[in-house]
């Protein structure tokens, strides 16, 4: 199983630990997340399997080289997952309610 296949079960099991397994907030949320993670593979593969640079051409016979437009793409799309687990978390303990047992929450946001 995959690191991030591990992480997503981790997180669905954990909001389902606080009761807000089930909460379409919580799924709606969580779906962003994986098709960001999907983006940003698909963007990171992009980076390492081509040149860092692409041709552009304008005017006829005049090459232009520029950085692939990936490597712009990249942190946004970093900064946006991350504001996506922000969420997740938020959404698991404001909404949610632990019931007795350790808290694997904080374990997880220290990790």
């Amino acid at each position: 199983m995959s690191n991030f296949k591990k992480e997503i079960k981790d997180i669905v099991k954990m909001a389902t630990a606080y009761d807000v397994g089930n909460n379409s907030l919580f799924l709606s949320v969580l779906d962003t997340y994986i098709a960001q993670k999907k983006a940003i593979d698909r963007l990171q593969a992009a980076i390492s399997s081509e040149e860092l640079t692409i041709d552009k051409e304008y005017v006829k016979g005049r090459k232009n080289q520029y950085i692939h437009p990936a490597i712009k793409e990249l942190p946004r799309h970093a900064e946006a997952i991350n504001k996506t687990a922000s969420q997740l978390i938020d959404i698991i303990t404001k909404l949610g309610q632990k019931e007795g047992g350790t808290d694997s929450l904080m374990e997880f946001i220290r990790k």
